[in-house]
């Protein structure tokens, strides 16, 4: 157990009765802020109902269009309109009024979701049901930055995953491919024969991998280079197949033999190759 508390950036508080006295939850609210205003202030954000819109003046709400300008423009921008101001209780908390209305129009779309999503039941609900559930929808709903930082969340699943397949691929070929050859065992053996060396220098296979990605960038810079200085001719006879190959030979040799040697380090167990020496005493006899 630690005596450490952890104090958020931002509190969001989400009520129907925010700016809206209905019951004893206005109340309880009230009396909660009191209670963190030293430790929060204006990060304390409480979020309610916009259903004063229609008339002059909502008594518990002050509004103040400078607070939180990017928030407004955003969410309109989404076709959500918000207003800011202050909540018209002691210490005068920064209040956010929703307007939900706008999901009216859609309010079975949005219930058939809540049925298939969470098995909730609104087809007996009246509108003292419908108005408060469309009002926590519209509280929640995402709005352009939060929506911009789902795509970017896909794209570094993304990331770690072309990165991980990557990895396998290139261990595959560099270390599970000698092994198979060195011990004439299946590719599922081979792999349980390198996994624990894998598990025991993570650090230094990560490490080869980087920098066999940095040697490919460099290979690939100086094909570009060749074939640019040879006025694209060097770039015909790199796909021509038998020539292309025996062009690229010296580099396809240079990857693979530095892998083995890479995988020799390990111990005897992974030295594919005979050493010299070895070779001499074979012949020897």
């Amino acid at each position: 157990m630690t005596d450490k508390h952890i104090k958020p950036d931002y509190l969001f508080e989400v009520s129907w009765e925010v700016c809206n006295k209905v019951g004893g939850i206005y109340t309880v609210l009230s009396s909660k802020y009191k209670s963190m205003a030293n430790d929060l202030g204006d990060r304390y954000i409480f979020i309610g109902p916009d259903v004063w819109k229609e008339t002059i003046d909502n008594p518990d709400f002050i509004e103040d269009k400078s607070l939180y300008r990017s928030w407004q423009a955003s969410t309109e921008k989404e076709g959500l309109r918000i207003r800011t101001g202050r909540w018209n209780i002691p210490g005068k908390p920064v209040a956010v009024l929703v307007d939900f209305t706008p999901f009216f129009a859609e309010k079975d779309k949005i219930f058939a979701e809540f049925w298939e999503t969470y098995k909730l039941d609104s087809l007996s609900g009246g509108w003292d049901y419908v108005e408060p559930a469309l009002f926590g929808y519209a509280a929640g709903y995402a709005p352009i930055p939060t929506k911009v930082f789902t795509i970017m969340g896909l794209i570094i699943q993304f990331l770690i995953l072309v990165i991980l397949t990557s990895y396998i691929s290139l261990f595959l070929n560099d270390f599970v491919v000698p092994i198979m050859y060195k011990y004439k065992i299946t590719t599922s053996k081979a792999w349980f024969k390198f996994l624990p060396i894998l598990s025991r220098h993570l650090g230094y296979f990560v490490l080869y991998g980087l920098f066999i990605f940095v040697l490919m960038i460099l290979v690939v810079i100086c094909i570009v280079l060749f074939g640019l200085f040879t006025c694209c001719l060097g770039f015909l006879l790199l796909i021509i197949p038998y020539i292309g190959s025996v062009v690229l030979l010296p580099i396809s040799y240079t990857f693979r033999a530095f892998s083995v040697e890479f995988l020799e380090q390990f111990g005897e167990d992974f030295t594919i190759f005979p050493k010299q020496e070895v070779l001499k005493e074979g012949l020897s006899e």
